[in-house]
């Protein structure tokens, strides 16, 4: 019995061994990049390794709001030209260097909308593409290619272009205005999922000519979703919530994740590597597909997106102009002149 015991102990003391090594190399230094704004940074998405864009919050002092962007892979960020009255761009996703989509939502004069500006050079110049008043707002926004995009938002509301933005079209919409959704992720051209309000997942395999309910197992607000393929995805919300499928949403099941604040935001660069951020500052990261989830750094302002930029970086924005950048595992060295954080909690 007590060899057993012993063995069974050694057995358990390998796998904690293994689980923590596992987390720890998805851990690395994060460095902060400057911004030159304390605004809060609501979205960012990179169309290939070297060109990315960040939206922002409305500045209250102008009541206008900025998109950054950067040429050389996040190590240096510049504003562009384009700003509107009181309009948030919650959202923005880019298929490569010139091709891009922003989604807003503003309220003007007790009046509320949404809008979507499109670009296709890289965001020298936008393009308002399709505008809705009568309090539809639109929160995510996600693109299969140059052509083929999709935005989502509360009423349930999902439209689509599948002509680079020259014309967009509803593909669902409800009666509730509860009935919110947050984010959406097409990691083909065919195959889509859409996360919301009380645990809401929504997924399609036609582009979106019908679009079905998935079982989450929670009652919890989704706030962001990412898929590897048409087959692995992971969703993160409130109460550190993270949901993962490796059949293409027929089972979703719970990873622990340690932590009890809302995560908004989740990227992964393969099945196995990715990163998590939360309205606290939380970054948690792991290279097991989930399985384990560790903290990766204490950030000192809110987080409210992350994106992987090709196999080099991952970048996290959020409040107060918060730019955080780290080398993925395995790329040895830093770019550019970062400032190293001091920061409680930094791991």
């Amino acid at each position: 019995m007590r060899f057993h015991s012993v063995v069974a102990l050694a057995f358990a003391v390998v796998v904690v061994a293994w689980m923590l090594m596992a987390t720890e190399s998805a851990k690395a230094d994060w460095m902060a990049m400057q911004s030159d704004t304390s605004l809060s940074l609501l979205a960012v998405a990179f169309g290939d390794s070297a060109h990315g864009w960040v939206t922002t919050e409305s500045d209250l002092n102008t009541s206008k709001n900025h998109i950054l962007s950067t040429g050389d892979g996040g190590t240096t960020w510049r504003p562009l030209s384009y700003s509107k009255y009181r309009e948030v761009l919650n959202d923005v996703a880019f298929a490569d260097g010139a091709y891009g989509w922003a989604v807003s939502s503003w309220n003007v004069s007790e009046a509320a909308g949404s809008t979507i500006v499109g670009t296709a050079n890289g965001g020298k110049r936008w393009r308002e593409q399709y505008s809705a008043v009568g309090g539809y707002q639109l929160y995510g926004v996600a693109c299969a290619g140059r052509d083929r995009a999709w935005a989502v938002g509360n009423y349930g509301k999902i439209i689509a272009t599948a002509n680079a933005g020259a014309s967009w079209r509803i593909q669902r919409r409800s009666s509730s205005y509860v009935n919110v959704l947050y984010d959406v992720s097409f990691p083909d051209r065919t195959h889509g999922w859409a996360v919301g309000s009380r645990g809401q997942i929504l997924t399609t395999a036609n582009r979106g000519k019908r679009w079905t309910a998935q079982r989450s197992g929670t009652t919890k607000p989704l706030r962001g979703v990412e898929f590897a393929d048409r087959t692995r995805g992971w969703i993160v919300g409130s109460g550190g919530t993270i949901l993962a499928t490796t059949d293409g949403g027929l089972h979703w099941h719970r990873q622990a994740s340690g932590v009890q604040e809302a995560l908004v935001g989740v990227t992964f660069v393969s099945r196995r590597l990715g990163w998590a951020v939360g309205r606290a500052g939380t970054i948690l990261a792991t290279s097991d597909g989930g399985v384990t989830w560790g903290r990766s750094y204490s950030a000192p302002y809110g987080l409210r997106a992350v994106t992987c930029i090709g196999n080099k970086d991952v970048i996290a924005v959020g409040d107060e102009g918060t730019i955080l950048s780290s080398p993925l595992p395995g790329v040895a060295g830093a770019r550019g002149q970062r400032e190293s954080l001091d920061v409680a909690g930094k791991h």
